[in-house]
């Protein structure tokens, strides 16, 4: 139990919404640092570990792409630490936008063991947060890459995206994604 998960891991909540840092262990539980800085103790089989790509020295943690946002100077490529999500900059800041890989391979290291419906809940969490912190950012635009497959988490981000308001979907540039990305348009009053 103990061996699959070390201290430093990074895993993602199975049955609700968050991610944290693997800190300890006790009497059978694992203890995490969740995202809001708590101590929370988890069962071994709540816990999924998640992907994460380092590069540059970056840290690949949601809630830190604020700070690092702000630290880069504008109209400059800006390097994102997790290949499941990138920000694109174009000519201004106002072409900036988002891109958000939800493949599952992308998020966890592996899914063998779950069902299609807690790969889902994954991709769905995921997606929540990214919609979520590109509200907060302000951006214009974000585009959901889902895949092709047989349509249900393309069904399923469409159905949550009803409940935001100040926003349309649409599928995305054909020439870029094929017919697997949805993007999703904001505005701000």
């Amino acid at each position: 139990m103990e061996a699959s998960f070390k201290i430093g891991n990074k895993v993602v909540f199975l049955d609700q919404v968050g991610s944290g840092i693997v800190i300890g262990f006790d009497k059978g539980l694992i203890l995490v640092e969740d995202d809001n800085g708590f101590e929370v103790p988890f069962k071994p089989d709540a816990l999924i570990l998640k992907k994460s790509h380092l590069s540059d020295g970056l840290m690949d943690d949601d809630h830190r792409l604020d700070q690092k946002l702000q630290e880069v100077p504008k109209k400059k490529q800006i390097p994102m630490p997790d290949e499941s999500y990138r920000l694109r900059n174009y000519n201004s800041d106002k072409d900036r936008y988002l891109e958000v890989d939800l493949h599952i391979h992308e998020l966890i290291d592996s899914n063998r063991n779950l069902s299609n419906f807690e790969m889902m809940r994954i991709q769905m969490s995921h997606f929540e947060r990214m919609i979520d912190m590109a509200v907060e950012q302000k951006l214009k635009k974000v585009v959901f890459i889902h895949g092709v497959g047989e349509g249900v988490l393309r069904a399923e981000i469409r159905k949550a995206l009803e409940f935001y308001p100040n926003c349309k979907y649409r599928d995305a540039d054909h020439r870029l994604y094929g017919t697997g990305a949805t993007e999703v348009l904001l505005w701000y009053n």
